[in-house]
């Protein structure tokens, strides 16, 4: 929801300053700031404590042409804007990653990933892994990576907004918050140390392009029984499957 500048003194608020990324304006969440530059070439993103400074960066370095969204966004997407992703018309997909015997001595542990597309079972890509320093987090970010390519190819206007169920915080948080700043420290973490899985990350990056994804954290492991809970034992199940296939000691 927008508001005006009667806000510009909330205490405790950051104001994020996006000039060049899908939407510019002013953004008090981080995550809603972080998702209009992730990946968006030569973005313009700056934080203040005041909306004066932030409204007068986005109008000093907007481009010609991007369309004007000077007013504060607070908060998630409006209600009813997005697509429901239970509709069979939705572009949806359930990610996850396993390795089995990582760190065991003695163990060929087998690593694999699946990206499940409940509307479109046929789409649905479930590959093993070789290498043996292959971890937990590297074969989630390529089962998403998977899903965003499949997504691509399907919908190569990138029109549709791309629904990414994951279990994995870090994927999540990588995808949402972390790669903008990395991407401004040179990739960098915060306390100077080079950002790991650097490689298959641009590449997310780079596939996720101009697409609207729409990244969803499920609970892994429950008895739950709910739509995406559903889906995403589908595709724990199929990735532990694929990674126990090629695991010499389990």
């Amino acid at each position: 929801m927008g508001a005006d500048s009667s806000s510009e003194e909330a205490s405790g608020t950051w104001f994020y300053a996006v000039a060049v990324g899908r939407r510019t304006g002013v953004y008090t969440v981080w995550p809603d700031a972080a998702a209009q530059v992730c990946g968006y070439p030569g973005f313009k993103l700056k934080t203040f404590r005041d909306y004066i400074g932030a409204l007068a960066f986005v109008k000093e370095n907007q481009l010609e042409g991007q369309e004007e969204e000077h007013e504060i966004t607070f908060g998630e997407t409006e209600a009813g804007t997005d697509p429901d992703p239970e509709h069979p018309e939705s572009l949806v997909t359930f990610c996850d990653g396993s390795v089995l015997g990582f760190g065991r001595p003695f163990c060929n542990g087998g690593a694999a990933y699946a990206c499940i597309f409940p509307h479109r079972r046929e789409w649905d890509e479930v590959a093993f892994v070789a290498g043996s320093e292959v971890t937990n987090t590297h074969v989630e970010y390529l089962a998403a990576l998977a899903a965003m390519e499949r997504a691509n190819y399907e919908d190569p206007s990138g029109d549709d907004v791309l629904f990414i169920f994951s279990d994995s915080l870090v994927l999540i948080d990588c995808m949402t918050s972390w790669v903008p700043k990395w991407q401004t420290n040179g990739w960098r973490t915060a306390k100077g140390r080079a950002v790991k899985n650097r490689e298959v990350i641009e590449r997310l990056v780079d596939a996720q392009s101009d697409r609207r994804v729409l990244w969803r954290h499920v609970k892994a492991h429950t008895a739950a029984e709910d739509w995406a809970s559903h889906w995403n034992s589908v595709a724990d199940m199929e990735a532990r499957g694929a990674a126990r296939t090629d695991a010499s000691c389990l």
